[in-house]
């Protein structure tokens, strides 16, 4: 189920070089060579699936309050970009079809990361499914879907048994191979301090391919893809890409 892996995976699609889970994040990623970017989907207050991370718009919009008290049309009137640079002023907070339908546009896979506000986990993860399901081509690689919360991997493997799901781990819980069994993951997304030796022997030991968030030093990147990790989730490719001999354009 799992299409192929690229070395690098855009973070909330180029974190460095545009402000994150934007329009002109994809954009950029595409005109840099990347395959593939990882984005953050919630919901609004009327339920529409949107790119963002926070639950809050007060860092990355010039907004403030919750995203789940707030509509898409109103979310529509922040400026998603001028925070990060004038040049990306009047950037608008973009729904999740409009990302699918960018990405599958200009040929980038992407790993869909469910991030539901507090209390909202498996009724996030059912919409958002909902929206990709029914804006997703037949010609398109299958989303990676992915999720610190397991409720969400739950949902994601009943609602979308066929789409691949990446376990979000932080830290290991204690009870992991235990999840493992019930999310049925196609990958480890593993937070790059958070592990041990004895956390990566275990990682690897499951035979999935892992995936290192968030590396933005190119030795370290080295060292990781040495060491046996798949892919490397980054903020900036350029600067990893001379270290891993990969070509960017």
């Amino acid at each position: 189920m799992l299409p192929p892996l690229p070395r690098l995976i855009g973070h909330r699609g180029v974190a460095a070089h545009a402000p994150e889970n934007t329009l002109a994040g994809i954009r950029w990623a595409h005109s840099a060579g990347l395959k593939m970017i990882e984005f953050d989907a919630k919901l609004t207050g009327d339920d529409e699936a949107i790119l963002m991370h926070d639950d809050t718009l007060d860092r990355t919009t010039d907004g403030r309050g919750k995203v789940r008290d707030l509509s898409l049309a109103e979310l529509k009137k922040r400026d998603a970009g001028g925070w990060f640079g004038p040049g990306f002023a009047g950037e608008r907070i973009p729904t999740l079809a409009e990302a699918l339908a960018l990405c599958g546009e200009l040929g980038i896979a992407v790993n869909i990361e469910i991030k539901p506000c507090r209390g909202r986990a498996k009724h996030t993860a059912a919409r958002v499914l909902q929206v990709a399901a029914e804006h997703w081509r037949p010609n398109w690689p299958l989303p990676l879907v992915s999720s610190f919360d397991t409720d969400c991997l739950i949902v994601a493997r009943e609602k979308m048994p066929n789409w691949p799901r990446g376990f979000l781990l932080e830290t290991r819980p204690i009870d992991w191979h235990d999840l493992l069994s019930v999310i049925q993951p196609a990958t480890l997304n593993v937070g790059d301090t958070h592990w041990s030796a004895s956390d990566w022997a275990d990682y690897r030991a499951t035979h999935l391919p892992i995936v290192v968030y968030t590396v933005n030093d190119g030795d370290r990147a080295r060292r990781l893809i040495d060491q046996g990790a798949a892919a490397l989730i980054t903020d900036d490719p350029a600067l990893l890409a001379p270290a891993l001999g990969i070509r960017l354009s």
